[in-house]
């Protein structure tokens, strides 16, 4: 099973900048739009996998708060 989330749901513009942040790392998310599809979901997963984290594919702020430092 997977641990409960507890994260509130990013906004629009955090999930801009999960994208921008992504892509700014070499993971392409496909359009910076602000939503989590399959694009966003396949470059965070792959930055995930990239950084020794569990491939979930889950946009959450602390991914975001990692991927931007």
């Amino acid at each position: 099973g997977q641990w409960p989330r507890t994260d509130r749901a990013l906004s629009l513009d955090e999930r801009k900048a999960l994208q921008q942040a992504l892509k700014d790392k070499g993971f392409d998310p496909g359009p910076i739009d602000g939503v989590v599809g399959a694009g966003t979901k396949r470059a965070l997963k792959a930055w995930q996998k990239s950084e020794g984290l569990p491939a979930d594919g889950y946009a959450s702020l602390e991914t975001l708060t990692r991927l931007s430092s």
